[in-house]
């Protein structure tokens, strides 16, 4: 009886721990160590309980993604303890004081794991609002000054490309004039989404500016970032991005870095492009290395 009653407890936990899609390898680990301490309670002489060791279990769920284990994997570990108990041949005042106190770990383990993944759970919401851009929901400058120079950094010690693309939204001013805040707000936000739906995920956008955004292109060189940003070019300027039907232009300055850069002089390069690229009229692209190649055919 008390065999069949084990394996319906078993069969339970797994069939519980499973219900959730997406398993990693931290929740079968969890699965794996319910199922362990069961067993060993189960084997080992009466007088030797291991109750509180379910305690573990519920800790594991702090490398779980899903705070939903946390109630499960307690309620399981605590139940699994008081049918250990109902299980043996003897109940002594011992052991069931043991599984009283083993019971009462358990569920304050619980509670101080839900409570550490809740705070671990705000905090990375608020370390993603620090470096979003309200508006446009791209990546803001603070975000940008972290993270372009470490990947300047990589760039530069394993000898690999890293360009940068400005990009200037022409006439702005207008839309924002002609169509107010709430629709020019809403042009940014699918601004932004159409150019990350043509981008690699590794390849961030930044909002540096009310108009100037920023694509960091890791281990790209400026050809083919050249590419890329011509076809969001011809996108952008065939598309329109909202209900208003709003439809611009951009002008692109690419870049990439050389040897003795630093982020400063990568930015000035590409936007001394972006320059070039607004007094050819707008809706084109253009690198510093085009500026000068046209200077020395001039002269």
């Amino acid at each position: 009886m008390g065999l069949v009653v084990t394996n319906n407890i078993i069969y339970l936990s797994i069939l519980i721990m499973t219900t959730t899609s997406n398993m990693t390898k931290n929740d079968y680990l969890i699965i794996f160590l319910t199922l362990f301490i069961l067993g060993l309670d189960l084997v080992l002489p009466v007088e030797v309980t291991v109750n509180a060791a379910y305690a573990l279990v519920v800790l594991t769920c702090l490398w779980s993604a899903k705070r939903s284990y946390i109630y499960w994997t307690t309620i399981i570990c605590a139940w699994l303890s008081l049918v250990g108990l109902l299980l043996s041949d003897t109940s002594s005042a011992e052991m069931i004081i043991n599984t009283l106190i083993a019971i009462t770990i358990i569920i304050a383990t619980g509670f101080l794991v839900f409570n550490s993944k809740t705070t671990m759970k705000n905090i990375a919401s608020l370390n993603i609002l620090s470096t979003t851009d309200e508006t446009s929901l791209a990546k803001n400058r603070t975000a940008f000054n972290e993270i372009a120079p470490i990947e300047l950094v990589r760039a530069k010690r394993y000898n690999r490309n890293l360009s940068i693309a400005i990009i200037n939204i022409d006439q702005f001013d207008r839309i924002f004039s002609k169509e107010g805040r709430e629709n020019s707000n809403n042009y940014l936000k699918c601004f932004v989404s159409t150019i990350r739906s043509m981008v690699r995920k590794s390849d961030c956008i930044y909002r540096l500016g009310e108009m100037e955004f920023a694509i960091l292109f890791v281990e790209t060189d400026m050809i083919h970032v050249v590419a890329v940003v011509e076809e969001i070019g011809k996108k952008i300027a065939s598309t329109p991005l909202t209900e208003k039907n709003l439809v611009t232009t951009i002008s692109v300055g690419v870049d990439c870095c050389e040897s003795n850069d630093n982020i400063d002089t990568l930015l000035m390069r590409a936007r001394i492009a972006v320059k070039k690229s607004k007094a050819l009229g707008g809706n084109k692209v253009s690198t510093v290395q085009e500026f000068a190649a046209d200077s020395i055919r001039v002269g």
